[in-house]
């Protein structure tokens, strides 16, 4: 078990048909959790998620706009892990409007914490690669 900040990233190509009008959110669900998300570099807004069973529910927002359509986009997420838990509980999903993606396989990771690894400085397309690259079915 692992007490600290970990970051986590990957890329996902969405298409412009799959993304809704009013963006996309990434729930993260855990025991315990302080969560960030961006999304190429924007960060994403906290929406407020009710906790079950000593869990808690992140919902991370991301406007339209934040992402680059049929291309691939970079999602980081920042972990605080507290002590005596067990981390994420279940791998990440990203969800717009009614469709959902499943984020779960590889992930970029890191310990330790430092701010610069919210971004990366160039596409996602180019600092990512294919092992850790998710895509929306286009609708």
């Amino acid at each position: 078990d692992y007490a600290g900040v970990a970051w986590y990233r990957c890329a996902v190509r969405t298409p412009s048909t799959w993304l809704a009008d009013d963006g996309a959110a990434v729930r993260i669900v855990g025991a315990g959790l302080k969560v960030h998300a961006w999304c190429n570099g924007r960060p994403g807004r906290l929406d407020p998620a009710p906790r079950t069973a000593g869990e808690t529910l992140a919902r991370l927002v991301f406007p339209r706009d934040a992402f680059t359509l049929d291309e691939a986009n970079l999602i980081v997420l920042r972990v605080e892990h507290p002590l005596d838990t067990t981390g994420l509980k279940e791998p990440p999903m990203l969800s717009s409007g009614e469709r959902e993606l499943s984020l779960r396989g590889r992930w970029q990771f890191r310990l330790g914490d430092d701010p610069s690894w919210s971004n990366i400085p160039l596409p996602a397309k180019f600092g990512v690669g294919t092992d850790n690259l998710f895509e929306a079915p286009a609708p």
